[in-house]
């Protein structure tokens, strides 16, 4: 208990102080604020810990060695955040750019696992690095899904469109789940030896999992009906939404698309009983309890991103591998949502957005989080110890370098479409 309570001191703290500070002078994202700060703590304690200045049974240490990062996030704090997220859609633009979400989450996700694959392993064939093929596709398969929280996050400040904003986050929340199927399809193969049907395996996560969080959802939010207490709401949502990532689980389905679904859900039948709602939550403790709950989550994940750093061992390969995983994802990405752009067609691209601008956007919007580092944790038993290693380097390179780097040129580049388009609407009106 005593070690539970340190590190979650440490991590409040860190957000604390950090956030009072960014606030105060630097005012840019959270995000990129919290993982910059944690990550120079953990590269501090390296330093200390190579000059013996600290040692491996320093208290904080020992702490977040015991830590399971990959535990904690896929069979305790994932279902919540992803829930509290997905409430935060607006239905209307969801089902306007289904399709477009569609395709992001499952074609680009998919091509870009295969694209990223293929491009890793010519690359350490190319300067003889030696690392497996199967390395190089779980790579492909962890790195695919990309985190919708900081980008989002920036761009709605900049006042980004509906739209487009709804296929951002729809995508991220979406993704993760065909992220996860295709490294179980590829962890069968690993551990069993043969082929699975890999239609099957994708088919069942996504629907099987759609089918639980509806029928779920629609259970217990009658129940919300028959009590005037808000604060049983938020049990009633708490309930729902670990009941159906625990069914899922238990049954091989895809717990974060069943807590998508339950997300929505939630959202969207809020919606339809707006004016009860206002009168028995007049004070709004629903939703302040999912903002908080997803603030505390996501700010905390930031600071055990960056600290996590310090447990990563470094690979003999780093100097090759960071410039391999920063310039393989952003070609893999760009290739992924440029063939995804031109298969959905403009018409179908919101906001009157050209594939190019849509592309563009949508690349530089790909940062990745905590799904993926869960998963490169989980390989330690699939992979040898070296590209285990691999593994780990090349994912934390990439949330790093996707978090602050796309982070800080998200404004510039969005500015930079803006004024595209107004030049292009400016030709136009000319013209005519």
């Amino acid at each position: 208990m005593e070690g539970i309570l340190s590190i979650f001191v440490l991590i409040v703290f860190t957000i604390v102080l950090t956030e009072i500070i960014n606030e105060k002078f630097f005012k840019i994202s959270s995000s990129i604020a919290l993982l910059l700060v944690s990550f120079c703590i953990s590269v501090l304690l390296v330093i200390l810990s190579k000059f013996n200045i600290i040692t491996d049974e320093f208290f904080i240490i020992q702490q977040l060695q015991r830590l399971h990062l990959d535990k904690l996030l896929l069979e305790g704090t994932l279902c919540f955040m992803i829930f509290a997220g997905a409430s935060k859609m607006q239905f209307p633009k969801f089902i306007n750019n289904f399709k477009t979400i569609s395709a992001m989450s499952i074609i680009a996700t998919v091509l870009n696992a295969i694209i990223y694959s293929a491009l890793f392993y010519f690359a350490s064939i190319i300067l003889n690095l030696g690392i497996d093929p199967t390395t190089c596709v779980l790579l492909g398969c962890i790195i695919s899904p990309t985190d919708p929280i900081s980008a989002t996050t920036i761009l709605n400040k900049l006042g980004l469109p509906k739209g487009i904003s709804s296929v951002i986050e729809g995508e991220s929340l979406f993704n993760d789940g065909i992220g996860v199927a295709l490294f179980v399809f590829i962890e069968n193969i690993i551990t069993n030896g043969k082929s699975p049907n890999f239609a099957w395996i994708v088919g069942k996560n996504i629907f099987g999992a759609v089918l639980v969080g509806l029928i779920s959802s629609y259970i217990l939010f009658r129940l919300i009906k028959y009590t005037k207490n808000p604060n049983m709401h938020i049990l009633i949502s708490l309930l729902n939404v670990s009941f159906c990532y625990l069914v899922c689980e238990d049954f091989g389905f895809s717990g974060v698309i069943s807590a998508v679904v339950s997300g929505i859900y939630f959202s969207y039948q809020n919606k339809k009983c707006e004016r009860w709602k206002k009168v028995v939550d007049p004070s709004n403790l629903y939703t302040d309890f999912w903002n908080i709950i997803d603030e505390l989550l996501n700010k905390s994940l930031f600071v055990l991103i960056g600290l996590s750093a310090f447990l990563i061992p470094i690979s003999p390969k780093i100097i090759w591998i960071i410039p391999i995983a920063i310039i393989v994802n952003f070609i893999s990405r760009y290739l992924s949502v440029k063939v995804t752009g031109t298969i959905i067609g403009k018409s179908d691209i919101p906001n009157n957005y050209t594939i190019k601008s849509f592309t563009k956007l949508m690349t530089i919007c790909a940062m990745r989080g905590g799904i993926s580092l869960a998963m490169a944790f989980t390989t330690i038993n699939l992979i040898g110890e070296n590209d285990y290693t691999t593994v780990l380097n090349v994912t934390i390179i990439t949330i790093l370098f996707t978090t602050i780097i796309n982070g800080l040129l998200i404004p510039v580049i969005y500015k930079q479409i803006q004024e595209d388009a107004k030049k292009k609407s400016l030709i136009i009106k000319n013209n005519f």
